[in-house]
């Protein structure tokens, strides 16, 4: 008489587990580096429409960046402001002027927590810190943006 077995004997369950455990090593890493590069590439594209706007904001407002008052001044409290609302060619901000908005809302680096991704740090250095205490460094001696964050953006920031 045969005798026919109904289940699986320790050896071959763990021959399974071991098999889909080499599998899993190898198959995450690819999807993590994949959804890094993702973030990376949109971090890229916002960073260069920005750039874009910010260029097209000196053109209307005679060389002016948006940190910089019609006097001269550096004014970067008002720095969003002015890429998102309505301004003057002279810079003041004004529901109905002429000039703006370049942007509807101010991006979020991925790269970085929630709390500061969207915030900017300004200073004359030229590259940015990369300290990742907010998600934006505008370097208010060459009008230029950068990402802020330790992670992410290394190919972009130039």
């Amino acid at each position: 008489m045969r005798h026919f077995r109904k289940a699986f004997n320790l050896i071959e369950l763990m021959i399974v587990v071991l098999v889909i455990s080499i599998l899993a090593m190898i198959v995450i890493p690819k999807f993590s580096d994949a959804s890094d590069e993702a973030r990376n590439s949109s971090m890229a594209t916002e960073l260069a429409a920005i750039r874009r706007q910010i260029e097209l904001y000196k053109s209307q407002h005679g060389g002016r960046s948006p940190h910089v008052k019609a006097d001269g001044a550096s004014d970067t409290s008002k720095f969003l402001a002015r890429l998102i609302g309505k301004t003057d060619p002279d810079g003041t901000l004004n529901l109905n002027g002429a000039c703006g908005p370049y942007i509807r809302q101010w991006p979020k680096n991925p790269f970085v927590k929630a709390t500061n991704a969207a915030r900017i740090k300004f200073g004359s250095a030229q590259d940015s810190p990369r300290d990742n205490s907010t998600g934006w460094y505008f370097c208010t001696a060459n009008a230029m943006l950068h990402a802020n964050s330790s992670r992410g953006g290394e190919s972009i920031n130039q």
